[in-house]
């Protein structure tokens, strides 16, 4: 959540998001690696340099997507010497390309720039970066503005939501880059919690998904959730935050039933193969491109992916508010133990704050 950083995933040969991949609003872009969409499917080698003067076969996963991202990123800089960290990052809003079209992910904030949770930006594209930076006019200077609040009436009822609206007019922002909200809650199983954030566009970005396996009874402490898929917009009017509870919702772990991302992959398949063979199926099975439908008897077996990997456990968000650490001055507002089974209320927000960091151009 570090407006510092660049953040990378990896996606497959195919241009598909990883067996591994987290959604998350704060990725910038991907870049191809070695790794399937799926883990029955085949792995793709990547050859680099290793250790002791050896070679690495097998270079995969977001440790391989992150140094690829750095070699172009150093290109791009060796094109331009001049550019900041913040042109870095607005070159790869305006370069990146689409990937996995297929996916049902991709949205358009309203400064026209296209976004997608498993993406980011889209791909990088090292010559179009390159290209770009050659005639790049430095940004304008940084501004940031920010709305604290002490929440006074912010229960989060089980099974249903809290908003928070706050509106920003005194701000010198025209054009947003990073977006912060900063909160502290409690929660009686925070894997059931999820977060979600308005602009004054309409533009909705996901801050926090449920994560069925986070059992965690803690809530969040000062925590700082980012994204960037506002990136462009007017900070200017009404924002709205959504703190759900969604305990009540049976099946978290969601059975796919069709997989439209690898649409994509059976696409190329279809073109690479004449009878359309997906060859890197552990289990042979034919797709009809016309039927659009798998034949024969055996149906490949779809895995949500994204919840048996990642992030997911409670063991992730380390800065967190112990059951035992207690508010007093909340307390005494709230007549149920959020911590019991039956309460009716499944949590409270004690204090929370939007940062925008942006540009007045």
């Amino acid at each position: 959540s570090s407006i510092y950083t660049i953040s990378i995933g990896a996606i497959s040969v195919y241009g598909l998001s990883t067996f591994f991949g987290e959604m998350c609003p704060s990725t910038n872009a991907v870049v191809f690696t070695g790794d399937p969409h799926r883990k029955i499917f085949k792995v793709n080698s990547i050859v680099t340099t290793n250790l002791h003067h050896r070679c690495a076969k097998y270079f995969r996963g977001t440790s391989a997507a992150a140094p690829l991202a750095a070699g172009v990123f150093a290109l791009v800089l060796e094109a331009n010497p001049n550019l900041t960290w913040r042109d870095l990052q607005h070159l790869i809003v305006k370069t990146a390309k689409n990937t996995s079209i297929c996916d049902p992910g991709w949205r358009r904030n309203a400064a026209g720039n296209d976004f997608n949770p498993k993406f980011g930006f889209g791909r990088i594209d090292a010559d179009a970066m390159v290209t770009a930076a050659f005639n790049w006019t430095n940004v304008s200077q940084q501004l940031k503005c920010i709305l604290s609040r002490s929440s006074e009436d912010s229960m989060i009822p089980s099974g249903d939501r809290v908003n928070i609206k706050e509106i920003l007019s005194d701000c010198a922002i025209t054009k947003l880059e990073h977006v912060q909200f900063i909160v502290t809650l409690k929660h009686r199983r925070r894997g059931d919690l999820s977060i979600a954030i308005k602009s004054p566009q309409g533009t909705e970005s996901v801050l926090l998904a449920i994560r069925p396996k986070d059992n965690s009874f803690s809530g969040l402490k000062n925590w700082a959730f980012m994204t960037l898929q506002l990136w462009g917009e007017n900070p200017l009017g009404t924002w709205l935050v959504t703190c759900t509870d969604n305990s009540k919702t049976k099946n978290h772990k969601k059975k796919m039933e069709h997989d439209m991302e690898d649409l994509q992959r059976q696409i190329i398949q279809s073109r690479k193969q004449t009878l359309n063979t997906m060859d890197d199926l552990q289990s042979k099975v034919v797709y009809d491109s016309v039927k659009g439908e798998f034949t024969k008897d055996k149906i490949p077996v779809i895995m949500d992916d994204e919840i048996d990997c990642g992030r997911t456990r409670e063991e992730y968000m380390k800065t967190e508010i112990i059951k035992d650490e207690h508010d007093v001055s909340q307390r005494n507002k709230i007549p149920f133990d959020i911590y019991t089974k039956d309460s009716p209320i499944a949590g409270y927000i004690v204090k929370y704050s939007f940062v925008f960091w942006g540009t007045k151009e």
